[in-house]
């Protein structure tokens, strides 16, 4: 029996929770020093989704954009967004972060992911919506819980 491999794409899923909630350092900080400074300031420095889209070094990692387009601008890139970032591209998407938790409880064969039933019912429509993400997917989506208890990752 031989494998084979039928398509792939990349994803670049925006969550800035996951950051706040989940990194390493924040969860040391928050047990060490949990009024720190860097705990405060860390949602201000996060990037909101339309600068993700904007972002030239991810247009260009969906393949929005050339390598060479991207070298040809002067860096740093940050502050030199395009002017309107598409979500998809020939090589895959930058997802955002409702849909990225969607797609997380899908693949979750251990059912270890609970969404809240409001939060599925608002996500699911657009999650089915994606052109990449087909009915089988969209079928293997939990009607989500009443009430969640404590992070909802």
């Amino acid at each position: 029996m031989n494998s084979v491999i039928k398509g792939a794409s990349y994803i670049l899923a925006h969550a800035p929770d996951m950051v706040i909630h989940n990194g390493t350092t924040q969860t040391t900080e928050r047990i060490v020093n949990p009024n720190s400074e860097y705990l405060v300031k860390l949602p201000s420095h996060l990037r909101s989704y339309e600068d993700v889209l904007n972002y030239r070094p991810n247009q260009t990692y969906i393949g929005n954009l050339t390598p060479a387009e991207l070298g040809a601008v002067e860096q740093p890139w940050y502050d030199k967004p395009v002017e309107s970032g598409s979500r998809y591209g020939k090589f895959g998407e930058i997802m955002p972060e409702d849909e990225f938790y969607m797609l997380m409880q899908v693949c979750d064969v251990f059912d270890l992911l609970h969404l809240e039933k409001g939060f599925v019912a608002d996500v699911k429509p657009r999650f089915a919506a994606n052109p990449i993400i087909s009915e089988d997917i969209v079928a293997r989506v939990h009607e989500g819980v009443e009430q969640c208890r404590g992070y909802l990752l």
